[in-house]
Order: C-alpha cells, then structure tokens, then sequence
C-alpha cells in the first residue's frame, strides 16, 4: 500500500476489490516491459498484509470467492417471491 495515505484509508483499501484486482493487472503489463528494477518496484508495489505481499494468485482468489458470494447474494435476492400483490383488472 501507499505510504502517504492515512491509516484509516489504507484499512479500507483492504477491503476493496479493485484494490486486489489493480496489482494482478500491474503485474501482468510490467512483466512484459524492459524497465529498471527501480522503476519496476515503484510501479509495481504488491498489497501487503502486516508486511507480507499478497500472492497475484491470492489476489486472485480474494476476487473471485468475493464475485461469486456477491452474485449469489444478487441470484438470491432477484429470484425472491415479491410482496407486491398485482391488482386485478
């Protein structure tokens, strides 16, 4: 995470999907690119837990597992009886 942000938003940051989708794609494009491992440090700084870099692989997972519980909760709720009663005629 970005050092130069308040403690209060890096925990949300942690929270956020896109924020484990951003480092993947990152990951994908400097890999292919000829840049200084400097230039490659800044550019590609991985999520970190305490310290500890986050996998692309987890990453990955945490993104998934999250798409499919929020669709299922959408699938659930779309399919639900509706307590709208249609008026006849």
């Amino acid at each position: 995470m970005c050092p130069t942000i308040p403690f209060w938003l890096s925990v949300l940051t942690r929270f956020d999907p896109l924020t484990f989708v951003v480092y993947p794609m990152r990951h994908a494009v400097f890999s292919h690119l000829s840049i200084p491992s400097a230039a490659r440090a800044v550019l590609e700084a991985a999520v970190t837990w305490n310290g500890w870099p986050v996998p692309v692989g987890l990453s990955l997972g945490i993104v998934a597992v999250r798409g499919a519980a929020l669709l299922g909760m959408a699938i659930g709720s779309s399919s639900a009886p509706s307590k709208r009663t249609r008026r006849p005629g």
